[in-house]
């Protein structure tokens, strides 16, 4: 069953909507997991948040809404909401010490963390990117979260407009945008985006 079918199946309700939200759920749940993760919530805070998620699809069955054409970046959208409001709840001593990294005891440390001693330049940068990616979503979230799904995971523009709720040219703006703002954080983050081949060509591009 594909994801579009499963969220017909949810908007129909009765068993069949839990059986959808089930399959749903095995399908993304370690994908959005990682997604949180790098995000710097720990491993705990990220299954807290995936379970709100769900709990919120679940409350959907029976109900009448819209199937989008594209439902991954509309489950998208439902988890960043989950994971802007868990933020907002955060104590403030917590939300200000996002960037400090991971408890010693979170079983999966987020990649700028274990990327970061590869001697390899291009583990070096996307290190650095990982890195800029986190303090700009700290600033930015949703700004962040957008470059993030285009970077990190491939996202076209179309599948971004999903996520966004915005026409695909409004989309081609924002990403226009949000990335000439992300420069600051890359070259403070990511030296190694910005260094140069003999020849003069940028090696990180």
């Amino acid at each position: 069953m594909d994801d579009h079918a499963c969220l017909e199946r949810i908007r129909q309700g009765g068993k069949p909507a839990q059986t959808a939200i089930t399959i749903l759920y095995e399908r993304y749940a370690r994908k959005f997991h990682r997604y949180l993760q790098r995000r710097s919530f720990s491993y705990q805070e990220s299954e807290d948040i995936l379970q709100d998620a769900f709990v919120r699809l679940a409350r959907l069955r029976g109900r009448t809404f819209t199937v989008p054409d594209l439902p991954l970046p509309w489950l998208y959208r439902i988890l960043f909401n989950c994971a802007q409001d868990y933020h907002r709840k955060r104590p403030a001593e917590l939300r200000a010490s996002d960037l400090a990294g991971h408890d010693d005891d979170d079983p999966a440390p987020a990649p700028w963390e274990t990327r970061a001693s590869e001697p390899l330049l291009a583990e070096t940068v996307w290190a650095g990117v990982d890195a800029a990616l986190l303090a700009f979503q700290t600033d930015y979230p949703e700004p962040g979260t957008a470059l993030e799904l285009v970077i990190m995971e491939g996202w076209s523009v179309r599948e971004l407009a999903g996520f966004l709720e915005k026409s695909e040219g409004a989309t081609r703006e924002y990403l226009s945008y949000w990335r000439k703002r992300l420069q600051d954080y890359l070259a403070r983050f990511c030296p190694a985006c910005f260094a140069t081949d003999s020849a003069g060509d940028r090696i990180g591009r």
